[in-house]
Order: structure tokens, then C-alpha cells, then sequence
């Protein structure tokens, strides 16, 4: 069916080329107040029963009653606000398509009242969360009000005025601060902008698909570079400010933001790499001379529609996802029409394919999918197609919401085999957003960051509890890992102590019981260089003295040594457990048998705390060329990881969720934050050498993927 036209040569006699597109712009400011305007009284409706609820429950706010009354005078004046709301977004409509008035920059500078600033503070960071919310879709329509404004010869670029903050100021414009109170006013702005959140996608989505139906293109590099001309010529000259003259390059022509065509320079530098390396392998298709012409931007993205309808089942050639994109292409234009013998895509729509369907083959590839997600995934390729065309930014970094969105589907499906009610619950995840993104993207460019929102909501919860779970089992290995350092420090401590030394057995049972448990406790809780990590070595080490005096007789200094250390003693006696009667009994012991020169010394003998192979651990672990350090490994604490043993059991999803910075211990767990495995440095770096691990990027599926490919030609022979 042709689409309706509303200027140009259909027009009836007699009447101006314009006339119908004023009327498109009036049809369209009609039907966005109809649609919008019932908000102002739903908002107030909603918190008036908000209120009058609370009041019954017994919970509402002291101003409770003063806001009933204000809304009650409202509501008694709903048609008179109504008018009110009409004329402040009538009036975004009525000089259209005049450019926003020029504020000069000296009378710019003036004093702004106590309500306007209010006003400001209010308003602004809702209108920046809705620019935010419908940023992509909102996009779409100022390029095709572009190609409108073009058609009515305006001079210089008009604004949008279906922005979010043309809404919000009407609704301020009703409800001044001189007619309503603070409290009042924020509890219906809130709500306001909570309604204008769920309607305002349906409303851009009708309001674009009434552009579109006109005829209107997306505003070209043309319609930019004309509006900027004819802005720049219209204004005054004034000193220190450039005419048309300074705008233009070295050749006479303006330079604009990027060029024509698949030009794009600077400002996206990856899509720029990926789409001229693309480019070079179709430049030279003699196809390209056999006389058939190529499909218009407009008509590849009606083609592309037809696909969306059609869904994944269009694309089944099997050979390759930038393959059945084309055959699938070609099918839906013979469809509309355009017949294969007579058309073929363009230069830069066969570019688009080719990154499209790489990106997409590359993300199969390097996951370890199931047949299903791998048509779901492949399933999507008219969505991003779409967006490759319209979107020239779609491929940098940061990604787009498109691409989060892409990254995400994928993190839900790799390695996903659908074995617990989590993993089920992900792979339903991940097809109702799929479907959704193939179903609304072709009319809403919003549903990408609707889509990302809802993995996120839904996927929170559990990797809360699934992170609580690999805390609670870190902690355990940390614990277990600092009592075994402090046991080896202890030992190696009490070895060098005793080794080669003679001592009296009480000396030695001091030293192996109470003394070395001290220093445990000390390293424990405050560390081994702390002063009572100190204190507690310098005990042990005096007692040793003591005991060389007493085997020497030299009782002088055998008993001033005692008295200084007496207190210390007992309190590691006590700290060891003991109560003050049973230290004061063991250190009566110890200093009964010093005072006996005589009595009989001997090496004693000892047991690790740290086990039988403690004396040959290291507290610090020992990467594979010895220097020690733990930097070697390719695993950083976060990133997912695909175990696979090489059996029949299926790979399984991992998270590193800690790794010990002293012994290089590392902890994976699964997708519920239950222990999986304990591995040390060592065995990590085998186990990602033979595959039996798969790390996965840190920046995410599409992000690394994209990368990959903008490298892949960075040699000296890619001129790119």
C-alpha cells in the first residue's frame, strides 16, 4: 500500500507544496495532546486516593490534609488547567518550524526567581531521566522532523517539540508554586512523570510511525549541513563571531559532524575500522555493474520490517548468518516488489550485514551455547541489522543499550544446560527478551533499555544470595588459610628457638604449648608485625636467656630476669586459657626447675601445628618462574569462567569469587554461589592451557567480541 504523502506533486491544485505537511504537523499535534493530556488528570486522581488511603491506615504525613484540600480546588478547575497544560505544549508546536529563540549572551545574565529556581530543581532531573528513558526513539523522530523541516524550508535547525521537557513544563506551567504547595506539587509531579514513563513510549512509537508513513526519511548528512547554513547565514554578524565563511573547509563546503556514506571519521573510530575493512571486500563486486539498482535506506529498512514479522524462521539457508541474512533480504524484497534481478543492497547495507553477521557468528562461537540459543541469538540479526544502518555509533565503547542488552542475553545462555530451576529460569529469561526485542525494536528504540532493565531487576536478586553464598565460602577458605599462616609462623619461630638448643622440659612444654599458641593468637589479631607479635617473640626468646643463666649458675641475674618477666608470663598462661590459680601453679613450676642448676638439659623435641609438611610451605606463593609473585595468573576475581573436564558431562558455569593474595588460592564457585572448586595458581594456569577453563572477558560478550574484530586488521598490510 503506498504510503500517504502530504506534500510535493499530489497536492491538489492551486494549493501550497507545504500545506499538507502543515497539516501532518497539526495531525500530529492533535493526536500527542490527546494522548498525553488525560495524564494531568490521572496523576491527580492517583495520589488524591494515595492520600486518603493513608489517612484511613492511620500512616499519613502530617501535610496529608493540606494536600487533599489543594487538590480538592484543583480538581474543581481540571478544565481550566487542561486549557492551561494545551497552551504551554501548543506552543512548542506553533512556531515550528522555527529554530529556539537565540538568547544573547549578555542579556542572558539576569536574576532568576525563588520559584523558577524551585521550578528548575525539580523539574530538570526528572526531564534528564526521561531524555535518558526515550533517548533512542526520540532520536528516530528528530531526524525524521529533520527531513520535515528541510521540506517547509526552515532556516536553521528547529527544536523537538516532543521532548520530555515540554511535558514537564506544562505540568509545572498548571501547578506554580504560588497555587500549590511543595509537598503537594512533588507527590504530583512524581506521579506525572511515573505515567508519562509507561505512555510515553506508545505515543512516540504512533508519532513515528506517523512521520514514516508521510514519506519522511531520516534526516540525511544534506538536511543537517543545509539547516546549519542557512542558521548560521540568518544570524547577525557581530564582532569576534564567524560567519558562514567560518564555517565552511579549505575546499568552500561546509564540514559536518561526519560525512555521507560509511565516511564516518573520529567521532566513531571502531565502527569506522570494522565498516571500511567490510567495505573494501564488496567494493570491487561486479555485480555492482550489471545494471540493477540499489535498494534506498528506506526501503532495506521496510524489507527489514518484513523480517521482524516474519521472526528467525526466515533465515534457515544454514550457511552462515551474514548469508541468510541476504537470502532472507532478498526473499522479502521480492516480497514488496523490489525483485533481485532489478535490485541489490548498497555498498554500505552489504557492509552492515557483513558486521552484523560476524559479530553475531563470533558471539556463537565463542560460547558455549545450546542448538537453541544459538537460533536465538542468530534470531536477532534483523534487530542489530536495523541498527547498524541508522545507528553509526552502535558499535563503539561504551556499548549502546543495544548491545548491553546483546551481552546479556548471551551471559544468561553460555553454558546454560537448564539443570536447576535457576538455570531454567534464565533461559525463559532470555527467550521472553528476545522475542520482545524482535516484536518492538523495528517501532520503539527505547525497548533496549526497557530489555536491560529487566535482565538487570531480574538477575539481582540472585546474585545477591548467590555473592552472600561465595562470601560465606571465601571467608571460610580465608580463615582456614590465615590459621594455617599463623600456625607456620609460630612453628618456624619455636624452631628457631629450640633447634640445637638444650633446654629443661618445663622451658620446652612452655615453649611449645603457651608461648607458641600466643604468637597464633597475636598473628591472628594483629598481625605479625604488630608490637604484640613482637612482645610475644621477645618473651620466648628471653626465656631461652633465662634458661642458658640458670644452666651457668648465674643466679643474680637468673632471678632479676625472672621478676621482670614474671607478669607476662602469667598472662600468656592466662591468655592461653588457663585461670589465674593454674598460671600461678605452672609458673611456680617453671621457676622451681630454673632454680636448679643442676638439673638435666636435653634437645627437645617438638610437633608442627601447620602438619608434617609445614616447615617446607611458604606463606607467600611461588609463581612458576620464582620470582614469587602471584601476577602471573590470567584470572582476576569476578569474571565467569567454563569448566570442562572433557567428559560426558556438559561445561558448567564458574565465577572466580576469591583469590588469596598470599598463597594464590582460588575459589570457583557456581552460578548460586555454591563452592565448586579450590584450585592453586598453578593448577588454574594449567587448567586455562588444556581448556579445561574458559575465561571470559571482563568487559563483557559484545564489547570483546567487537574488539577482537576492530584488532583483527591492525596490521601493516590493512590500510584502515
Amino acid at each position: 500500500m503506498a504510503s500517504t504523502r502530504y506534500g510535493g506533486d499530489d497536492q491538489p491544485p492551486g494549493q501550497r507544496p507545504d500545506a499538507g505537511y502543515r497539516r501532518l504537523l497539526d495531525n500530529l499535534r492533535q493526536g500527542h495532546v490527546a494522548r498525553l493530556l488525560p495524564l494531568l488528570g490521572e496523576a491527580q486522581t492517583a495520589i488524591h486516593s494515595e492520600l486518603r488511603k493513608s489517612i484511613d491506615e492511620g500512616r499519613a504525613p502530617s501535610s496529608a490534609s493540606d494536600s487533599l484540600a489543594t487538590l480538592a480546588v484543583a480538581r474543581s478547575h481540571v478544565i481550566a488547567l487542561e486549557r492551561r497544560w494545551q497552551q504551554q505544549v501548543g506552543a512548542a508546536f506553533s512556531e515550528w518550524p522555527r529554530p529556539p529563540a537565540r538568547v544573547d549572551s549578555v542579556a542572558s545574565f539576569s536574576l532568576v526567581s525563588d520559584d523558577q529556581l524551585q521550578t528548575q530543581l525539580i523539574g530538570q532531573p526528572l526531564i534528564e531521566a526521561l531524555d535518558r528513558r526515550f533517548a533512542d526513539i526520540l532520536d528516530v523522530i528528530d531526524r525524521r522532523l529533520l527531513s520535515l523541516a528541510t521540506a517547509l524550508g526552515a532556516e536553521g535547525r528547529p527544536g523537538n517539540p516532543f521532548l520530555p521537557r515540554v511535558l514537564i513544563d506544562a505540568f509545572l506551567v498548571c501547578f506554580p508554586s504560588s497555587e500549590c504547595d511543595a509537598p503537594t506539587r512533588g507527590l504530583l509531579l512524581g506521579q506525572y512523570e511515573r505515567l508519562a514513563y509507561e505512555r510515553l513510549g506508545d505515543t512516540y512509537a504512533w508519532c513515528n510511525s506517523v512521520l514514516a508513513d508521510s514519506g519522511l526519511d531520516m534526516g540525511s548528512t544534506r538536511d543537517h549541513a543545509l539547516l546549519a547554513a542557512t542558521s548560521v547565514a540568518s544570524q547577525p554578524q557581530r564582532r569576534g563571531h564567524p560567519g558562514v565563511a567560518g564555517q565552511l573547509g579549505t575546499q568552500g563546503s561546509l564540514t559536518p559532524r561526519h560525512t555521507d556514506g560509511m565516511n564516518a571519521v573520529d567521532e566513531y573510530p571502531r565502527g569506522d575500522r570494522l565498516r571500511k575493512r567490510a567495505m573494501r571486500r564488496h567494493q570491487d563486486d561486479a555485480r555492482r555493474g550489471d545494471g540493477r539498482r540499489e535498494l534506498g535506506e528506506m526501503e532495506f529498512l521496510a524489507v527489514l520490517s518484513l523480517l521482524h514479522w516474519e521472526g528467525a524462521d526466515s533465515m534457515a539457508s544454514g550457511k552462515g548468518i551474514g548469508d541468510d541474512l541476504r537470502e532472507s533480504i532478498a526473499a522479502g524484497a521480492a516480497q514488496l516488489g523490489m525483485h533481485p534481478e532489478d535490485t541489490m543492497p548498497s555498498l554500505e547495507q552489504e557492509t552492515a550485514i557483513d558486521l552484523v553477521g560476524n559479530m553475531l557468528e563470533a558471539l556463537i562461537a565463542g560460547h558455549r551455547l545450546q542448538p537453541d540459543a544459538e537460533s536465538l541469538i542468530a534470531g536477532l540479526a534483523p534487530v542489530y541489522l536495523r541498527l547498524a544502518i541508522v545507528d553509526p555509533a552502535l558499535f563503539e565503547s561504551p556499548l549502546q543499550p543495544a548491545l548491553e542488552v546483546l551481552s546479556s542475553l548471551v551471559a544468561l545462555l553460555d553454558s546454560n544446560q537448564g539443570r536447576d530451576a535457576l538455570e531454567i529460569e534464565m533461559l525463559q529469561l532470555a527467550n521472553q527478551v528476545a522475542a520482545h526485542l524482535v516484536e518492538q525494536a523495528p517501532s520503539d528504540g527505547a525497548v533496549f533499555t526497557r530489555a536491560q532493565e529487566r535482565v538487570r531487576i531480574a538477575v539481582a536478586p540472585h546474585e545477591k544470595r548467590a555473592e552472600l553464598m561465595a562470601r560465606r565460602a571465601w571467608q571460610v577458605l580465608q580463615g582456614r588459610e590465615r590459621l594455617q599462616q599463623a600456625r607456620l609462623a609460630a612453628d618456624q619461630e619455636i624452631d628457631r628457638q629450640m633447634r640445637g638448643t638444650t633446654l629443661l622440659p618445663a622451658v620446652a612444654s612452655f615453649l611449645s604449648e603457651q608461648w607458641r599458641q600466643s604468637l597464633v593468637q597475636a598473628w591472628l589479631k594483629d598481625g605479625p608485625g604488630s608490637p604484640r607479635y613482637i612482645n610475644a617473640v621477645g618473651l620466648g626468646e628471653r626465656i631461652v636467656r633465662l634458661d642458658d643463666e640458670a644452666a651457668h649458675a648465674r643466679g643474680q641475674v637468673l632471678a632479676e630476669g625472672l621478676l621482670e618477666i614474671q607478669a607476662p608470663l602469667l598472662e600468656c598462661y592466662v591468655a592461653c586459657g588457663l585461670d589465674e590459680s593454674g598460671g600461678n601453679r605452672l609458673l611456680a613450676e617453671l621457676v622451681m626447675e630454673l632454680s636448679q642448676p643442676d638439673a638435666q638439659r636435653a634437645q627437645q623435641a617438638w610437633t608442627p601445628l601447620a602438619g608434617q609438611d609445614g616447615a617446607s610451605r611458604t606463606v607467600q606463593a611461588t609463581s612458576s618462574d620464582g620470582t614469587g609473585s602471584t601476577t602471573s595468573g590470567t584470572l582476576h576475581v569476578g569474571p565467569v569462567v567454563v569448566q570442562d573436564d572433557g567428559t560426558v558431562v556438559a561445561p558448567r558455569w564458574l565465577k572466580l569469587a576469591w583469590q588469596s593474595a598470599d598463597t594464590g588460592l582460588h575459589l570457583l564457585v557456581y552460578r548460586l554461589g555454591a563452592k565448586s572448586l579450590t584450585l592453586s595458581l598453578s593448577q588454574v594456569q594449567a587448567m586455562l592451557e588444556d581448556g579445561t577453563l574458559e575465561a571470559r572477558a571482563l568487559q563483557g560478550p559484545a564489547d570483546a567480541i567487537l574488539g577482537k574484530m576492530a584488532a583483527a586488521g591492525n596490521g601493516s598490510h590493512d590500510p584502515a
